[in-house]
């Protein structure tokens, strides 16, 4: 059966647990040689040094553990629609970043100011504290990459059958949900609504709003499943509905990474100001962003039909 964003979790969670366990002991060692340090007053001597071949090798397994993880890791993540180019290549800082911390070694990418001044791109020795504090970090950050992934796949027919409602209707591919203002009194909502149908259109994806859906409960209760549900969201802030914040905010507690945009001028609450969301000037303008957006999510340049 193919991993799911659960698996994953659970693997990081277990290294991760090793590896503040190694930390431990490593500080433990560490604390009892930096005198070594002090009498020898060399700068290149490094925290590495001063534990037992033990934990030395204890250390090397932990790698040898990460190296096998991410080796399934990296290309579930890179065939995954819903992370970015720029998500998937902070996954592959955050690796490197892991396995540099369990050698005491902090990892320095080129972009990092650091690196002008430390000689470039490349691992240096750093102290048993902030190996710890850049493994958490990096940890953590690849958790929520992870929780881009999708829900573990259903066992195969024949085997333990599963409750209506459970695996096969948390994730419908090829589907998207627009969560934007509806209102007949302004007709240009409904042009929006169709830039973005037509957008997700060219990837072979159905684009749904609130007021086209079947149902026949509460229509809250209709929307928060298609937010569970669908492939990709799509929000549109543009006269900040009260309903529109909520729908992201669900979606956001879910874990789920919704594509937002805004028209030129609109104010942002609170609430979503630490959020990328770009504003469009006009309809074509939108379409051109979205465009862009779908091409670096999914890997695809989609030509206009």
């Amino acid at each position: 059966m193919a991993k799911g964003r659960k698996e994953y979790q659970h693997e990081l969670d277990q290294i991760e647990s090793s590896a503040l366990e190694w930390f431990r002991k490593a500080s433990d060692e560490v604390t009892a040689g930096h005198a070594q340090i002090v009498a020898q007053r060399s700068e290149d001597h490094s925290h590495w040094d001063l534990l037992s071949e033990s934990v030395q090798a204890e250390s090397r397994r932990l790698s040898s553990q990460i190296t096998d993880f991410v080796g399934d890791l990296l290309p579930a993540l890179a065939s995954a629609h819903l992370t970015s180019a720029g998500e998937r290549k902070q996954a592959k800082k955050d690796v490197r970043a892991l396995l540099a911390a369990v050698h005491l070694r902090q990892w320095i990418d080129g972009s990092d100011s650091l690196a002008a001044t430390l000689g470039g791109e490349g691992e240096y020795n750093t102290d048993i504290n902030k190996a710890a504090e850049e493994f958490r970090a990096s940890a953590a950050s690849l958790r929520n990459a992870i929780g881009r992934l999708l829900p573990s796949r259903p066992a195969p027919e024949g085997t333990e059958a599963k409750p209506e409602g459970t695996r096969m209707e948390e994730y419908c591919p090829g589907t998207a949900f627009i969560m934007m203002q509806i209102s007949d009194d302004i007709p240009e909502l409904e042009d929006i609504k169709n830039t973005f149908k037509d957008v997700f259109r060219l990837y072979g994806i159905t684009a749904t709003r609130a007021d086209e859906i079947e149902h026949s409960g509460v229509i809250t209760e209709r929307v928060l499943k298609e937010i569970r549900t669908s492939e990709f969201l799509v929000a549109d802030l543009t006269g900040a509905r009260p309903s529109v914040y909520y729908e992201i905010g669900y979606a956001h507690a879910l874990r789920k990474n919704p594509i937002l945009y805004r028209r030129k001028g609109e104010v942002l609450h609170f609430d979503l100001l630490v959020h990328n969301i770009p504003e469009y000037v006009n309809l074509a303008d939108l379409r051109k962003k979205l465009k862009k957006r779908l091409a670096d999510i999914t890997g695809r340049e989609i030509a206009d039909n």
